[in-house]
């Protein structure tokens, strides 16, 4: 089981090779996705995130953001301060909760995000004209079925009590 772009010749012993497989694609794709995000528009993958999200949501708390990107707190943060200082995005002090702050686009960050929107959209559909739709399918109910698997394993994991001898 060999692919050069993966890397798949060796799997450490007790690493199960679809783990293994999945978690290189995903660098791979994460790496070249952020590559032509810097190239284009001299931004990160997290603020790509954060514009899509803010896109999606209009204006948004950090905390809204890291739940609606997926993303960890501390990435959700960085982007937001760099893309604050770079003036892409705004800040108000949240009507709800005074201690929050609500994010959106501003006319520079609006813009940017639509100069990287087809670029983006390239790249995805590149990657999905890899496979036939009915790949696609496959291809989607299967990782569904990983994360199943992973998600069941972990709760086992944390059920289980080692005692000492």
């Amino acid at each position: 089981m060999s692919s050069r772009l993966l890397d798949l010749s060796h799997i450490p012993s007790g690493a199960s090779p679809v783990s293994i497989a999945t978690i290189r694609l995903s660098k791979l794709l994460r790496t070249h996705l952020g590559d032509l995000l810097l190239q284009h528009g001299n931004i990160g993958l997290p603020s790509w995130r954060i514009y899509t999200g803010l896109a999606e949501m209009g204006e948004a708390t950090q905390k809204q953001l890291v739940t609606h990107c997926r993303m960890e707190q501390s990435h959700i943060s960085r982007a937001l301060a760099q893309l604050e200082t770079k003036e892409e995005l705004k800040s108000r002090r949240c009507d709800e909760d005074k201690r929050a702050r609500r994010f959106r686009l501003t006319p520079t960050g609006q813009k940017n995000y639509q100069c990287l929107l087809p670029i983006v959209e390239g790249f995805y559909s590149a990657v999905d004209a890899a496979l036939t739709s009915d790949e696609i399918k496959h291809y989607l109910n299967l990782t569904e079925r990983l994360a199943k698997a992973a998600e069941t394993s972990a709760v086992l994991d944390r059920s289980i009590i080692i005692k000492p001898a």
